[in-house]
C-alpha cells in the first residue's frame, strides 16, 4: 500500500503528462478508500480512515493507466486539504464521493465539494 507519491509537486509538467491523475475526494467515512482499493485489486478490502492521501495507479479496460488519490475526509484531514494537495499532481478530474444514507452531511458535502474543486484546480 502506498501513502506518498514519489510524483513531482502539483503543477510539475514532467510528472502529470504521462497519465491523468484522478483526485477522489469526499466527507470522512464514506468509502473513498474502499473503492480506490476495490478497483485496484479487484477485491473487498478492509481499510481504517485515511490521514493524508493514498495512491493507486489502476489500468483501464483500453489498457491506459490512471493515477487515483484518495485523500482523507475527516474533519482534521479537511482542515488541512491545501497542503495534502499541494504533495499531489494536478488532477485532471474530481470524482466526489457521497455517502447517501446519511442525508444530514449533504448540505455540509456540497460546502466541501466547492471547496475541494476551488483548491485541487488552482494551479
Amino acid at each position: 500500500m502506498k501513502f506518498f507519491s514519489k510524483k513531482g509537486k502539483k503543477g510539475d509538467s514532467s510528472t502529470t503528462a504521462a497519465k491523468p491523475v484522478v483526485l477522489l475526494a469526499g466527507l470522512g467515512d464514506t468509502g473513498k478508500t474502499t473503492l480506490i482499493y476495490q478497483l485496484a485489486t479487484g477485491e473487498l478490502v478492509t481499510t481504517i480512515p485515511t490521514e493524508g492521501f493514498n495512491c493507486e495507479t489502476i489500468t483501464l479496460k483500453k489498457g491506459k493507466p490512471v493515477d487515483v488519490y484518495d485523500i482523507g475526509g475527516s474533519d482534521p484531514v479537511r482542515s488541512q486539504w491545501d497542503r495534502v494537495l499541494s504533495g499531489i499532481p494536478s488532477p485532471t478530474a474530481l470524482l466526489w464521493v457521497v455517502d447517501s444514507h446519511e442525508a444530514e452531511s449533504l448540505s455540509s458535502c456540497t460546502s466541501h465539494c466547492s471547496i475541494s474543486l476551488l483548491l485541487s484546480f488552482s494551479c
